[in-house]
């Protein structure tokens, strides 16, 4: 008797650790953005061009935008949510089909990302751009966290951000963004709508850490951007320390164009098939960007900054989430075998 009931303990031990392998794949799957495009009969979604390339940016293997693409005629009343019919109502689209993009359902944003008659150049800029394309490079490659910097414009201001990640961190990978770059406004604007007040101070620089997956959990600015706020951000990214059994996938998604399980599980090539687009083909060590005599920080150039030997190597490479539950099923597997041995010399 002693002896079923340790086994059935190893089933019960079996079934949990089971639920917990397959359940962990889907903690990192992307939030997705909404796409609502709304249309009639004489302005069909199917052949509407900017609608179809953004559906395809979707759809890409390689590159799939986190975003889902619902099409509803806009006659369709009850297919129209409250807060869609709000938006309508307010902006009275003059030509359709009229895309309205969401942010992901568990954000705490309600306003929309981008509204309008969507063109392929539209789509272009929604799916992909330097910034985001680098820091999902840079996360690929084993940072646990990348800095965005979005620049004040204030010279002296921009470079204290600098210097201090700089001395906090013996390798670190900062992507600095100016406020009027015209290729980053839909970065711009997801970070506006996540902290409306923060980023409308535009005589201040802000500090943006992006973690796993592309996402955001806090935003920094003014006296927020000091040594313990960038030491808490570190140890809570590179140790674990967010709790993921209580929430999954904590703070708000990038919007980008990457397929993150394809690269992880090393189905994709980061090298080949991600590379990181022309305006961030360049690493600079530290000691030429801060040498002796600091230069001003517009002679600082506006890319990716690492430290050392130029390499963004913070941490290892991520270990395939495939490879951890192959491993978790051979021990449940033998487990399972041992549970049925054990009651099976239980019953002789």
């Amino acid at each position: 008797m002693k002896q079923l009931i340790i086994a059935l303990i190893f089933f019960t031990t079996c079934i949990s650790l089971m639920s917990a392998a397959l359940s962990e794949t889907g903690k990192s799957k992307p939030d997705y953005y909404r796409a609502l495009v709304l249309y009639d009969a004489e302005n069909p979604a199917e052949s509407d061009e900017g609608v179809k390339a953004i559906q395809a940016k979707t759809e890409d293997k390689i590159r799939s935008l986190n975003l889902s693409v619902r099409k509803i005629e806009v006659t369709d009343k009850a297919n129209i949510d409250e807060k869609t019919a709000e938006v309508l109502k307010l902006l009275k689209p003059e030509k359709l089909p009229y895309t309205i993009i969401y942010f992901p359902e568990n954000s705490d944003v309600e306003h929309p990302l981008w509204t309008g008659h969507m063109t392929s150049d539209d789509a272009d800029i929604i799916g992909d751009s330097p910034a985001r394309r680098e820091t999902a490079r840079r996360l690929l490659k084993g940072e646990s966290v990348v800095w965005l910097l979005i620049e004040s414009g204030v010279e002296y201001k921009d470079y204290r951000i600098l210097k201090l990640l700089s001395e906090e961190m013996s390798k670190t990978a900062i992507i600095r963004i100016s406020r009027e770059d015209a290729v980053e406004k839909v970065l711009l604007n997801i970070l506006s709508n996540i902290e409306p007040e923060i980023m409308s101070v535009s005589n201040e620089p802000v500090l943006v850490p992006v973690y796993a997956g592309g996402r955001i959990l806090n935003i920094f600015s003014n006296d927020e951007i000091n040594r313990e706020n960038i030491k808490n951000t570190i140890e809570l990214f590179s140790g674990g320390g967010i709790d993921k059994a209580k929430r999954p996938n904590p703070g708000t998604a990038l919007l980008l164009s990457v397929n993150w399980e394809g690269f992880i599980n090393r189905k994709l090539s980061i090298d080949i098939e991600l590379p990181a687009l022309k305006n961030y083909d360049s690493d600079f060590s530290q000691q030429n960007v801060f040498a002796d005599e600091n230069p001003p920080a517009s002679d600082l150039p506006a890319v990716s900054i690492t430290a050392d030997d130029g390499q963004a190597v913070a941490a290892k490479p991520p270990f395939s989430m495939r490879m951890i539950n192959s491993i978790l099923i051979l021990i449940i597997g033998s487990l399972i075998l041992l549970f049925f041995a054990v009651v099976l010399r239980a019953r002789k």
